[in-house]
């Protein structure tokens, strides 16, 4: 995830704030811990975050 962050914002993305998007997205419901990985909770929001978005 680190690094998808770190290519869609051009710059390099630090642990702590890698941390802060995952546990904001936790609470927004985007994302749910599910072993030792974070998914999207449904296949509607799973789509949602595959699909890049148009120009």
């Amino acid at each position: 995830m680190k690094r998808a962050v770190s290519a869609m914002e051009g710059r390099e993305v630090n642990d702590k704030e890698v941390t802060r998007l995952i546990s904001n997205m936790e609470e927004a419901g985007f994302l749910v811990e599910v072993g030792d990985q974070y998914l999207p909770p449904d296949p509607v929001v799973g789509r949602a975050f595959s699909t890049r978005p148009q120009s």
